[in-house]
């Protein structure tokens, strides 16, 4: 991933200053160092929410389940509670009815599948781009949307994600089959915000590595072997003047890559207050 970048950049700073043999070294050595320890790694790139499945009365009982019905009643506990409502999204109903039918097809009732798919992966199928993702399960006989719904509010888990400010979309499906020998009805609800709602962290420091690597590599091609010839230590210090303005140049890199890393860190923080 891009944000590992900078691992790689402050690794390759440390050991450029290997052949350092001033006392340049050690305060430089140190400075790249603080620096690493102030590069954030814990960006969220999908965050993403589940809660134990709800399991209501499967007592057969007539009732349906709708769609519409189901994003409604949501929106309306969510303007209960001066939230703005979600957003139909197809995409995320696509996502929901492919995981419902995996669900009815392979007669399981989990967020994760036996083969290990969880929410983010018929997400991504779906083609939604998602900076958080969450996901309500239900399985019983309801009278109706509201008495599903209903169910949801009185879980803590599922209601704190119909209440979560950061959701900006919805998508649901719901179905009747067999599922742990039961005929029931079973209600998926995703609860999302695209990434492109978000803050972008931009950590495109390609050009910055190219400049560290190429100092690193003049370093080395200056430093003279244990023992050589007088003309090749005379040509040495023409390179002692090379490298101090490689020195130099390495510094104000220095700068630039620490001027970078306050850029990204605050990307990553604005990210991580978007996504929750």
């Amino acid at each position: 991933m891009k944000r590992n970048l900078l691992v790689i950049i402050v690794i390759s700073i440390a050991a450029a200053l290997s052949w350092y043999s001033s006392e340049m070294e050690q305060a430089s050595r140190q400075a790249v160092l603080d620096l690493g320890k102030r590069i954030f790694l814990s960006a969220t790139a999908r965050k993403q929410i589940t809660r134990g499945p709800f399991r209501g009365s499967v007592k057969p009982q007539e009732g349906t389940l709708t769609v519409s019905g189901i994003i409604a009643e949501t929106n309306s506990f969510r303007r209960r509670h001066r939230l703005p409502p979600l957003q139909m999204n197809e995409n995320l109903n696509s996502a929901a009815r492919a995981k419902l039918h995996d669900i009815l097809s392979q007669n399981y009732f989990a967020h994760v599948s036996p083969s290990g798919k969880g929410i983010s992966y018929w997400v991504e199928q779906a083609g939604y781009d998602s900076a958080v993702v969450g996901e309500n399960l239900a399985l019983g006989n309801f009278s109706d949307d509201a008495d599903l719904v209903e169910g949801w509010m009185n879980s803590p888990g599922h209601r704190e994600n119909i209440l979560n400010p950061h959701f900006t979309d919805i998508g649901v499906a719901a179905g009747k089959g067999e599922v742990e020998g039961a005929n029931v009805w079973v209600a998926v609800q995703i609860l999302a915000k695209p990434m492109s709602a978000c803050p972008q962290v931009d950590t495109d420091l390609e050009d910055l590595k190219s400049a560290m690597a190429e100092m690193k590599a003049r370093l080395e091609e200056d430093i003279p072997e244990a023992g050589a010839p007088q003309e090749e230590l005379d040509d040495y210090n023409q390179h002692v003047q090379e490298y101090n303005q490689l020195v130099r140049r390495y510094n104000q890199l220095l700068v630039i890559l620490e001027q970078k890393v306050d850029e990204y860190n605050g990307q990553v923080e604005a990210f991580n207050d978007c996504a929750g």
